[in-house]
């Protein structure tokens, strides 16, 4: 307990300096403080410096205390935890406590919740934030995550699992047999136990090769922050054989836009295919890393513009799109001559779909600076040729 009670006692001066750049702090040390009292509270300052924006609630309070910044920087924002929230009802368990994030969004949709951590030092600072968040419905529990002897002693519907992604030196893991704890040891265990798993994994990871390892999953929820994807998540549950659900979310603004299809439903549709013609559609992060991309076409009737190229175009515009609009300009083949009659000031923000060069080298091959009002798609049409559809928002 040496950790919080000392952090504890130097709250107000945290505050007092939270605005300081951490090595500027560290080099004047205003307090006089001891050397590994000086290493916690700028740990602590450069944590909440992190989650002011990702945290909002966590970083009003002053009272809470943050493991160090890269667990910040790695753990879910808010916005995302309430996302999964909304997944799961009635009792849980946390076999991968951390931060206790998850666990405190998931104590306000489910009647109880057990928070399991293996390191002692961060689920006393975990126990000690939720009783400062006056959070009264979350049983701590410091134990292995392996650790089925909980499962044996508890009545609960739901299992979160959140394996760690990082080797121990410190690389990423994305395949699910090498996190841990790993699920596909862990399934047949916990569904003795319990109905439904929610399993947070890699973003990077293959969906489709997920579904087959893991089995009985119920739906995929792919989801993204301001147009980054962030998170998948798998709702697997016991006995369940039906095809999954494929949610694509994006949370922005407050606004969570949903897009939903199956796999089967993809496969069996037929494109429509045109050149570019009024204007310009981009499917957000969420569905073009769920592999939606005939599925989103069907369901607002517009074309795409090649099998490859995961752009669509209409000459009427469509309203409730989940991504980005734009007005087509004009179509230039990639001759800098004839994109730069476009141009202000020799800005453009340029984006590549199934091209041969990379957004940088098209930068310097046209001598194009990052910015302005237009937007150069370099791709490739249902021909074969290479353009660049010139657009703005």
């Amino acid at each position: 307990m040496f950790f919080v009670e000392e952090i504890k006692k130097n709250q107000v001066l945290i505050q007092e300096y939270i605005a300081w750049k951490p090595a500027e702090f560290a080099i004047k040390n205003p307090a006089k403080l001891k050397p590994e009292i000086l290493k916690s509270i700028i740990q602590q300052i450069q944590a909440r410096q992190k989650a002011k924006d990702k945290l909002p609630t966590w970083f009003a309070n002053q009272n809470l205390i943050f493991p160090p910044p890269l667990s910040v920087e790695q753990a879910s924002s808010e916005s995302t935890a309430a996302y999964k929230a909304n997944l799961v009802s009635g009792s849980l368990i946390d076999f991968t406590g951390g931060m206790g994030l998850d666990t405190w969004a998931f104590s306000k949709t489910c009647e109880s919740v057990i928070y399991v951590e293996q390191q002692e030092n961060v689920a006393n600072t975990a126990k000690y934030n939720f009783q400062e968040l006056g959070i009264k419905n979350i049983e701590v529990i410091c134990s292995d995550s392996s650790n089925l002897e909980i499962l044996q002693s508890s009545n609960f519907q739901t299992v979160y699992l959140d394996p760690a992604r990082r080797s121990s030196s410190n690389s990423k893991l994305v395949l699910l047999q090498d996190c841990e704890p790993n699920i596909l040891y862990l399934k047949s265990p916990i569904f003795e136990f319990a109905d439904t798993i929610l399993l947070k994994t890699s973003p990077l990871l293959d969906i489709k090769l997920a579904i087959t390892q893991i089995e009985n999953v119920a739906e995929v929820h792919i989801v993204a922050v301001d147009n980054e994807v962030k998170e998948l998540l798998f709702l697997i549950r016991k006995g369940y054989s039906e095809e999954a659900i494929i949610k694509a979310a994006n949370l922005k603004n407050q606004v969570k836009e949903v897009f939903e299809f199956s796999y089967s439903q993809e496969n069996q549709v037929i494109s429509n295919f045109s050149n570019p013609q009024r204007f310009l559609y981009e499917p957000n992060a969420a569905i073009l890393k769920a592999g939606g991309f005939k599925s989103v076409a069907t369901r607002y009737e517009i074309s795409k513009i090649a099998p490859n190229t995961h752009l669509y175009t209409s000459e009427k515009q469509i309203s409730a799109w989940f991504g980005r609009v734009f007005d087509i300009i004009a179509i230039e083949k990639l001759d800098a001559k004839a994109i730069h009659q476009h141009l202000k000031d020799g800005k453009a923000n340029i984006s590549v779909r199934n091209f041969p060069m990379s957004v940088e080298e098209i930068k310097k091959r046209l001598k194009i600076k990052d910015g302005g009002e237009i937007y150069l798609f370099a791709m490739t049409d249902l021909k074969g040729n290479k353009i660049v559809v010139v657009c703005k928002k």
